[in-house]
């Protein structure tokens, strides 16, 4: 395993959260507790992307708690509506955070960020994974690819 000069390994570079809820649990509390529930949790752009379908806000719910875990954090220290997942013209979706979820994210350095969404047999999943910023000085896959490219081909 490769370290960068700070003494980080190269696998610290990533930082994940999974989560996976039972769709029937989500649609009881929506059912108990109606748009007190959905107001608490989801944003308005996230009830108009899932348009009712409990499938979807199952995911998004699972995404959150994802989201929160990548954090190294807990829901509490971060909100539900903090974290936002919202589709793209494709259909694909995508993480944004705000408030004192975007702090934390700055704070640990995490940049970018992708999540994968799946509900089947009663279950909701959500994977997320975030990146962190190259540090100063460090070399990217990018940059490694770059020198490797100019040794082959040196008039380059």
């Amino acid at each position: 395993m490769t370290h960068s000069y700070d003494g980080r390994s190269q696998a610290s570079r990533l930082s994940v959260g999974v989560d996976l809820v039972e769709i029937a649990r989500i649609g009881l509390l929506v059912e108990q507790y109606g748009e007190r529930f959905t107001a608490r949790v989801y944003t308005p752009e996230e009830l108009a992307d899932c348009r009712g379908r409990v499938a979807s806000l199952a995911a998004r719910w699972a995404a959150k708690e994802a989201a929160a875990k990548a954090l190294g954090v807990g829901m509490g220290a971060v909100s539900f509506r903090e974290i936002v997942v919202l589709q793209d013209d494709a259909g694909k979706p995508a993480l944004h955070l705000l408030g004192n979820a975007r702090q934390r994210a700055a704070a640990l350095g995490l940049a970018s960020w992708s999540v994968s969404l799946s509900h089947d047999a009663g279950l909701a999943l959500a994977f997320v994974v975030a990146l962190h910023e190259p540090l100063i000085g460090e070399q990217t896959l990018d940059s490694h690819e770059e020198e490797a490219d100019a040794r082959k081909d040196p008039d380059r």
